[in-house]
């Protein structure tokens, strides 16, 4: 298992934001000898599940923005741009069939305007709309983070992840502790993780930011010829 050596500005957010997980970890009592000391360890344990998952997913959205950033950093020609990514940002008003003919022309000319059309410009500063992708973006489980990446070019994302692990499991890992962090952010009382539980998802979870900050960068480097897609990105 192979990691870049390039980090970009997500992977390097998500470090500093997870120092938070860890001093609530701290404040925990490594022997419970009071009913109190477990209730202490129990609520902190849930704390951190919660500050965690929020991170990981700050994580994803960010380096949906970083390959954005990236395009228009570089100044990618529109031809080689992917398809999705190129849908996603012209389309982002379907033309539904209930709407009336004037304002379907209304959002056939804004098409018509818009610089991704045009396969003989290159990307620009501002070209993109970060929330057409990460609108409805809300919890990193693998099927949202899949459907995420796959708006941006980047298809089958967890077969790479497998690929590059050698196994399925920390997308199964993912999504027991995304699972277990919706049950405690709609009240569950019964799912009580221990302190031990969050370290090894602390683990699982930068083992996962790392497997995709490093697939990210092969993939620009590969098929838009850099050599370090986040040189100029300070985001």
């Amino acid at each position: 298992m192979s990691f870049t050596k390039y980090r970009s500005p997500a992977l390097r957010k998500f470090w500093i934001n997870l120092r938070e997980v860890g001093t609530i970890i701290s404040l925990s009592y490594v022997n419970e000898t009071t009913p109190r000391q477990r209730d202490i360890n129990e609520s902190l344990s849930r704390a951190s599940m919660l500050l965690l998952c929020s991170h990981i997913e700050s994580f994803f959205e960010g380096l949906i923005v970083d390959i954005l950033s990236f395009h228009e950093n570089n100044q990618t020609p529109v031809n080689i741009l992917p398809a999705p990514l190129k849908v996603t940002q012209i389309l982002s008003k379907p033309l539904l069939d209930s709407l009336s003919h004037e304002k379907k022309w209304k959002i056939l000319k804004e098409i018509s305007q818009n610089l991704l059309t045009d396969e003989n410009q290159k990307c620009t500063q501002g070209v993109f709309q970060e929330k057409l992708h990460l609108n409805g973006f809300a919890s990193p489980g693998s099927s949202n983070v899949e459907n995420l990446f796959k708006g941006i070019g980047i298809s089958s994302i967890w077969s790479f992840v497998a690929q590059k692990a050698g196994n399925e499991n920390l997308k199964v890992r993912l999504n027991v502790f995304v699972s277990r962090r919706n049950n405690i952010t709609h009240g569950s009382s019964d799912d009580k993780p221990t302190i031990g539980d969050v370290r090894d998802y602390i683990r699982d979870v930068c083992l996962v930011v790392k497997m995709f900050n490093s697939i990210v960068t092969e993939y620009l480097i590969d098929n838009f010829n850099v050599e370090d897609p986040w040189k100029n990105i300070s985001k």
